[in-house]
């Protein structure tokens, strides 16, 4: 299999699993619970990509593993194959309040000094 190739997929794959976290976290949607959403969102990037043939590593995740519901840094994901370093993009919060979404940036995840 060529870099190229595997690439692609990779690509293919990391589309599909940004869908499944939004299908799965729809369906909490005007509910009034954001950590059910959260929750479910998790479950499904958890779920997709430990079904990957991929040796995957979480490198830039939400944290420390604790109770809330998160990938988190150093996590092992997939079912063996290339190595892969997992980035998640903590710089697109989105909460549909400006406000928020700034402070978490600034002050949660500290976007300006790890972009």
């Amino acid at each position: 299999m060529t870099t190229e190739f595997l690439d692609r997929n990779l690509a293919l794959e990391a589309v599909r699993i940004t869908e499944a976290a939004a299908l799965s976290s729809s369906l909490h949607m005007g509910r009034g619970d954001e950590k059910a959403a959260d929750q479910a969102a998790v479950n499904a990037m958890r779920e997709f990509l430990n079904n990957l043939s991929i040796s995957g590593t979480i490198i830039i995740g939400e944290g420390e593993r604790d109770k809330a519901p998160m990938l988190y840094i150093g996590e092992k994901v997939g079912l063996g194959g290339p190595k892969v370093d997992i980035a998640l993009d903590l710089s697109s919060v989105d909460t549909h309040i400006q406000i928020r979404d700034t402070r978490v940036k600034k002050f949660l995840f500290e976007t300006e000094l790890f972009p």
